[in-house]
């Protein structure tokens, strides 16, 4: 079995979060899409806290290597320091109030964890991997062929934070922030499957925070896509991309094969747009 890709994941029940709202999603769905995840035949690093442990264990089983980080999130330093801040900034702005969205506070918290949940995994490392493999419980409910395309990521992961851009954003589309994040159409890279070799996992988190705590203080703030969007713009350097779409999170992680209409249109066209051929080259070249 290789050993040097852990899987990292979490479940945290938001339904017993005091924003929760009937878009909130519960256990029983995470649990059923998030079944192909915790049968995957790999050192399996998993967050959640009490409650949700026997049903995730039950699932798991004892057969694949296995390491439980078990605490509330809403325990850790971020979560107390953010939660009432980001609450307070978003009865200001005209595009949360009185709306029942999926991007609740504790929801866009929970999003933000995983740098968090990265860096943790590096730290604890207790299957002495080289990379760890990000994947959302449930991202089954829309990425095609996990269970095929898994193996290859975690046998071959490539370098540095290797994450799928889909809509390209220029820099002077994210030179104001606040207009970008209250206004925008915000797709950019994706956050349910990415890589993350551990040379740079100090460097991707730091950067990943220092953005958060920007937008945090800037009064706006949606889900970790945006962070990681500011963050390759910022920091291109700390990145390896791939192309595609939400459905082909996994299938184009070596090779773009797949929802080749959306690397055309919304990454290609747009490097051009935003004077960056170098970027749409790569992406050309990716297909070729």
């Amino acid at each position: 079995m290789p050993d040097n890709t852990t899987i990292v994941s979490m479940f945290f029940d938001l339904t017993s979060f005091p924003d929760a709202n009937e878009k909130t999603r519960n256990i029983d769905f995470y649990l059923e899409h998030g079944k192909a995840v915790l049968e995957l035949p790999y050192p399996l690093l998993f967050f959640c806290d009490e409650t949700a442990l026997p049903r995730i264990q039950a699932i798991r089983g004892t057969k694949y290597p296995t390491h439980y980080i078990v605490k509330n999130v809403r325990e850790y330093d971020y979560f107390l320091k953010n939660w009432t801040k980001i609450h307070e900034n978003r009865k200001k702005s005209v595009k949360y109030q009185n709306k029942q969205l999926k991007s609740t506070v504790s929801y866009y918290l929970l999003t933000m964890f995983k740098p968090l949940a990265i860096y943790l995994a590096k730290e604890a490392n207790p299957f002495s991997s080289s990379h760890f493999l990000w994947i959302d419980l449930g991202c089954n409910y829309v990425c095609r062929n996990m269970r095929e395309y898994v193996p290859k990521i975690v046998e071959n992961p490539r370098p540095k934070v290797t994450a799928m851009y889909i809509r390209y954003r220029s820099k002077e589309e994210l030179r104001d922030m606040r207009e970008y994040m209250e206004n925008g159409t915000m797709c950019g890279i994706a956050g349910g499957v990415f890589t993350v070799e551990k040379e740079y996992v100090d460097r991707f988190y730091n950067a990943t925070c220092s953005i958060f705590d920007e937008m945090t203080e800037k009064g706006v703030g949606h889900f970790e896509e945006q962070v990681f969007t500011y963050a390759f713009d910022r920091y291109e350097e700390l990145f390896t991309l791939y192309y595609g779409d939400y459905f082909s999170l996994f299938e184009n992680y070596h090779i773009s094969n797949k929802d080749i209409n959306t690397i055309e249109k919304c990454f290609i066209q747009k490097c051009i747009e935003g004077g960056r051929e170098d970027l749409a080259v790569n992406a050309r070249r990716s297909i070729l």
